[in-house]
């Protein structure tokens, strides 16, 4: 079933919280609620906040190993959550341990 994403906009910004835009919009489960905040956020190129729940770039920490080869691949589902898309650019920087990628903006 198709989330109207008009209309999980207004119960967003109406400040309702995760169960009643569920009952709102005869969501079943959670996963299906994500999946249509996640349409929502790309579809509008903006982060929104349920009340009463985690946003889901919070919720989504993963883990991620290399290949034998020494690549990370990481899902552009998962990517998604931050607003990227295919064939974005990134910097790359080592921090000790850490990895960090910092989406570059489009030249063009």
């Amino acid at each position: 079933m198709a989330v109207n994403i008009d209309r999980l906009r207004e119960l967003i910004v109406g400040g309702l919280n995760k169960k009643q835009i569920m009952d709102q919009l005869d969501i079943k489960n959670h996963p299906s609620l994500n999946s249509a905040l996640i349409n929502l956020m790309q579809h509008d190129d903006k982060v929104y906040k349920i009340k009463g729940g985690r946003s889901i770039s919070e919720s989504k920490t993963r883990t991620f190993k290399t290949s034998p080869k020494g690549s990370i691949t990481l899902p552009s589902k998962y990517l998604s959550l931050g607003g990227f898309q295919p064939g974005d650019t990134f910097q790359g920087k080592i921090r000790g341990s850490k990895v960090i990628l910092t989406k570059l903006e489009d030249e063009s």
